[in-house]
This record gives structure tokens, sequence and C-alpha cells, in this order.
């Protein structure tokens, strides 16, 4: 979305968005000055949504956008209304931003700058990147909305680390909330967690700088205005970098919907070994358990991922055995107790596993990896589509298995799709620089999310028949 950004005024317009739009319900509308209501972001040659001027009643209106001589930047459709909306021209897209303002009773009131998005679906935040999305869809008595929620994080010029942050939007990629956490680190994970009664609840799943020396693995909930609720850290000494990676909800009871959260990353312990770390949150009671599984080979061995089985749970990973890395599955029982062990040859590390049907899961990872797996991680197929190919996460759709990542050849993020009964894959497109995540929107869309070409926090809409940008809608 915004080109560049200092800041000073990327925290100011948080405090703006998570106030009022907790106030007046998920839509794009924020408090843009003290007497002005509307987006902050239009659409070229559509109509905006909503601007409204309040004054004192019996006040005249009227509406202008900031023109050089010869410009021709967009109209209002009620330049003399309290409410009114923009048109933006093309030549106001090649500004990237525009300046417009109310008069009041022919009192100027103050410039506010407003970003001008393109028809396509494709939309650059900050600096920085993203590592997961899901599509989520709202509905309470003070909102209705369909969109996505963004993790990852903001890495600014002279940043020596990054910062987590998170970004909602609606299906048109028109921003609702967004926010940078202090402190260094990233979020890799996000749940969407409905609670009856309650709303929404957003568990992201992370790590953040703890002192001068080491990353501390955690889970956070949020609440609709992104506050942290709760945060959940690993209870014992922290004796080097360790990571959470991976989640996902789990319906111990059908008719109460999600009622745990599961997590997969690493541990360093005491001896200065980096062993595989599982954690689990109960989202009613708020309790953690953890565990540390320190039976592998190796003095590395990091997971990045798990699936829930009939019988437990697989989590996919890499270790350093024998000076080189290997990739591995593990599988866990109900408790994350560790039942066995299968090593994959064909890949250094394995980042994503998913279900794909019945006893039936699919795993990728580096070296273009794609493996077919049953519950206990025994392959029952394998793909190894080109060795330049890094893949991070997978979308299983109507028994289509959708990837996205990485060419490192050509330094482009990529999105595949597999037919998993001829073993045949198809390039779908090429966006960006790395795409990390994928989900289907609530319009049957594909939402990619990574890093744009120039290192910025990137989300795009494709068709999955065609693999092009879709329009805004």
């Amino acid at each position: 979305m915004f080109k560049e950004k200092k800041l000073i005024l990327l925290l100011l317009a948080l405090v703006t968005a998570i106030v009022i739009t907790g106030c007046s319900g998920d839509t794009s509308i924020v408090e843009l000055t003290k007497d002005v209501d509307g987006p902050s972001q239009v659409i070229v040659g559509e109509e905006s949504d909503e601007f409204t001027v309040t004054g004192k009643t019996g006040s005249t209106y009227y509406w202008e956008v900031k023109e050089l001589s010869g410009e021709n930047l967009g109209y209002f459709t009620n330049q003399t209304g309290s409410k009114t909306r923009f048109v933006a021209s093309t030549e106001a897209l090649e500004k990237d931003t525009i300046e417009i303002r109310a008069l009041i009773s022919n009192e100027p009131q103050e410039w506010i700058e407003i970003e001008v998005l393109g028809s396509k679906h494709e939309n650059k935040f900050y600096k920085g990147g993203f590592h997961s999305i899901v599509a989520t869809k709202d509905s309470s008595l003070t909102s209705n909305y369909k969109g996505y929620l963004a993790g990852g994080y903001i890495k600014d010029v002279g940043d020596l680390e990054p910062s987590p942050y998170i970004v909602k939007a609606d299906n048109r990629g028109l921003m609702i909330h967004e926010k940078e956490y202090e402190g260094d680190g990233r979020f890799y994970d996000i749940e969407d967690i409905v609670l009856t009664g309650v709303g929404d609840r957003y568990y992201v799943i992370g790590y953040r700088r703890l002192n001068r020396d080491y990353f501390e693995p955690y889970i956070a909930k949020l609440n609709k205005k992104f506050e942290k609720v709760e945060q959940y850290t690993y209870p014992k000494p922290i004796y080097g970098d360790s990571f959470l990676k991976g989640a996902i909800g789990i319906e111990e009871n059908v008719s109460m919907g999600i009622t745990h959260i599961v997590a997969a990353g690493s541990y360093q312990i005491e001896s200065g070994a980096v062993v595989p770390y599982l954690a689990k949150v109960n989202v009613e009671t708020n309790e953690m358990e953890t565990k540390i599984i320190p039976g592998i080979d190796g003095s590395y061995s990091s997971l990045s991922a798990i699936a829930e089985t009939s019988q437990g749970y697989l989590a996919v990973g890499e270790s350093d055995y024998a000076g080189t890395n290997r990739a591995f599955i593990i599988s866990l029982d109900s408790e994350l107790t560790q039942t066995g062990i299968v090593d994959i040859e064909d890949s250094q590390r394995l980042h994503q596993i998913k279900k794909v049907g019945d006893n039936r899961f699919v795993v990728v990872g580096e070296d273009g990896y794609v493996g077919i797996v049953d519950s206990k991680g025994s392959i029952l197929t394998k793909l190894n589509i080109d060795s330049n190919l890094s893949f991070r996460d997978i979308l299983v759709d109507n028994g289509d298995i959708i990837l996205v990542g990485q060419d490192r050849s050509s330094q482009e993020g990529v999105v595949y799709k597999v037919d998993e009964s001829t073993n045949n894959a198809t390039l779908l497109g090429s966006y960006g620089n790395y795409l990390h995540a994928i989900t289907k929107s609530t319009d049957g869309y594909y939402l990619l999310a990574g890093t744009s070409i120039d290192f910025y926090n990137y989300v795009v809409k494709i068709d999955p028949d065609t693999g092009q940008l879709v329009d805004r809608q």
C-alpha cells in the first residue's frame, strides 16, 4: 500500500485506526481529523467509501482536492454536502497519494493525505514481509465484513531487528486495522478464533527479543482491536534463540469449535543443543502446556509446522545430523509425546504440512519437495519439482494442492498447482520476491502473502484458474 512512511506517521495512524474502528465497527472508515471521518485509501476509478465532515448546526460545506495547474486528480460526488465520496483519476494513481480537505462555512480545514490504490488487488504496506495470512469473516451487532488478516514483521531502514506487525483488511484490500508491536521479533502464524458471545480472538505465534542475546518463543491472544489479552511464554529459562513458527487450531469438541492452539518450533537447552519445542494453549482456560523433544540426532533440530491426525499429530522440520541438513517428520500422540520419526532424504528442510484427505497429508520444503504421507509420516508418493524451489505453504482446495514459495534462481515468489492423481505440477504465476503464505478468500479467490520485489509486506489476490490478479471488489 504505502510506498514510504516515516515511523511517527505510522504510529499516529495506528492509534487513530484502532480507537475509531473499535468504536464504529470493522470498516475502512476512520477519524481522519477532528472534523472529518472517512477512508484513508481509495481505489482508482471507483467511488470511495463515504467521507463525512461535521460542523456546527447551519454550517455550509465544500470539498476540494489539492491540484497543481493542469492536474485532474478526480472529483467528489457531492462537493457541497456534509457526506461525499471521491473518485480518483489515473493521474492520481500515478502520484500514489493525494490531499483533500473540507471547508466548513468557507473556513478551510487541514489537508488530509489519502492513498490511491490500483484496480488490481495487489497491496504493499511497509518495509518488511508477511509470514502468514488467514481469511476471516466477522459478524456482530457492529460489524459484518469479509477480508483477511496478515501477520509478519516490519524492518525499516536502519533497524537492526524487525518488529512484529499485523494488518486486517476487507476483501477489496482496504485497511481496517493495523498494528506494529514494540520489541524485536516476528509473527509467524495466525489463528482466527470465534468465541461465542465474545467475538473474534486472534492468536499470533512467533518470537521476540528476550534480552540482547536471545529470542523467546510466545503465543499471544489479541482482541479485535489487536490489543494483547494474554501472552504465553515458555515457563523455563531460555538458554539461546528459541522460536515458534507454525500452529493449528484443534477442535476437541466439534460443537464447541476450536478449543486449543498447538504450536511447533525450537528451544535451546542448557547444553547448547537446539531441540524441537511444542506448546498447547487451552482457548477457554488460557492454560498452556509445553514439551521439548530432545531425542533427535544432531546438535540442531527444529520444527516448522504441525498437523492433527487421528492418533495425535505430525510435525515437520530439519536437523543437522552428521554435519548436514536433513528433513524429518515426527509423529506424536495426543499428549505431544514422540512416537516415531521418518527421515526425508530428498529435501534439506520441510516447512509445512497440511491434511489432504483421509489418512493422507502433504508435506513441502526445500529442493522443490512435495510428499504425500500417511498419519505415521510414511511416504506414499513424492515429487521434486525443481531443486531451485523452496515451498513455504500449502492450500488444499477441492482436491488440488496449491503451493507457494520462491524460485531461488529468479528470486521470485511462485504459485504452483499439483495434481495429486498424476503428480503433475503447473506454475500458476510469479509474484513478489517471496511468497510465504496462502489462503482461500471468502469470495473464492487465492490470497497470497509474503515479500514484494522491493521488500515490502505484500498481499495479492489471484484467480484460482488463471493465476492472474483479480480486480478489487
